[in-house]
């Protein structure tokens, strides 16, 4: 794996390395009718998937109650698991997705966000599961092996707490490729790039064109 520091460099167009690949991901899947319909296609299929828990064995009581309680927690988040479905669907456009775990102890309707719950029995559960934005992860610390470590994110909304370590056991990382352990996989618009590169710039070249005979 190309990778510098714990910046990935491992594909060879420069334009999409580092942030630059980022807002030219971002523009394709924003700007583009048919790579933003599609994106949207997929996403509304996976939200419309109904999601269970299911314990390994039928006639086992304690399975039975930990798919119960696997299942209270999905649906006592902050943000729905529908909501965080879709979240997590960002994977697809950047070819990852970080997420930080987020717990709580669950003691019922109080002010307290990082209490709050439809449940008042104490146990811990997810408080939430949100996304560590791609723009905002500076570099990734790998080992001597090539396993992830974790993250350094450097927010520029923290207020002067500068980078932030995000550790893999603390973390959900999703992606559409583990090839050669490439912590930001592979985005699906990937071989998209080079015909949207010469779309946009043949529609800017016939839209000065149209302008100046109309002129």
């Amino acid at each position: 794996l190309h990778q510098y520091g714990g910046e990935i460099r491992n594909d060879f167009l420069r334009q999409l390395q580092g942030k630059q690949q980022y807002a030219n991901y971002r523009e394709m899947a924003d700007n583009d009718p048919v790579v933003g319909a599609m994106l949207h296609s997929i996403e509304m299929l996976i939200r419309s998937v109904d999601w269970t828990v299911v314990p390994p064995e039928d006639n086992d009581e304690r399975a039975i109650e930990q798919a119960e309680f696997i299942s209270s927690c999905l649906g006592d988040m902050s943000n729905s698991w529908v909501d965080t479905l879709s979240s997590i669907m960002g994977f697809l456009v950047y070819g990852y997705s970080y997420h930080e775990v987020v717990y709580k102890r669950r003691q019922g309707y109080t002010k307290d966000a990082r209490t709050r719950s439809k449940f008042n029995d104490g146990k811990i559960g997810w408080r939430k599961i949100p996304v560590r934005s791609q723009e905002t992860i500076e570099r990734w610390d790998l080992d001597s092996n090539g396993g992830i470590n974790g993250a350094i994110q450097n927010d520029p909304n923290s207020k002067g707490r500068g980078a932030v370590f995000l550790p893999i056991e603390k973390c959900l990382l999703f992606r559409t490729t583990t090839k050669m352990n490439n912590p930001q996989g592979r985005s699906i618009l990937r071989n998209a790039y080079v015909p949207w590169y010469y779309k946009r710039r043949i529609q800017e070249i016939e839209a000065i064109g149209i302008e100046r005979d109309l002129a």
